[in-house]
């Protein structure tokens, strides 16, 4: 977790504007998903023991996972929003 912590704390002192740093933390995201998929599905209690049992971390690990997500932009860069074509009437 403190790995986590130190890369979020990286991108937030460099400030939004630093592409390079950006960068660099999509590529942790990129290397870590796995680690971040099983985090996202504990919190919502998929396949695992609750979130109570296992305890403030997992709270703590999802929240530090999404601040970095949109820190980085990881989501828009990874999966760009297409606006879907006009549907057309008939005729």
């Amino acid at each position: 977790m403190w790995v986590l912590r130190v890369v979020t704390c990286c991108i937030l002192s460099k400030g939004p504007q630093n592409e390079q740093t950006k960068k660099l933390g999509r590529q942790f995201l990129e290397e870590t998903k796995n680690v971040a998929l099983t985090v996202f599905k504990r919190h919502s209690n998929i396949r695992g023991p609750k979130p109570e049992a296992v305890g403030g971390d997992l709270r703590e690990l999802t929240d530090m996972f999404v601040l970095l997500m949109s820190l980085t932009g990881y989501i828009e860069v990874r999966r760009p929003f297409v606006a879907p074509a006009r549907l057309r009437g008939p005729g």
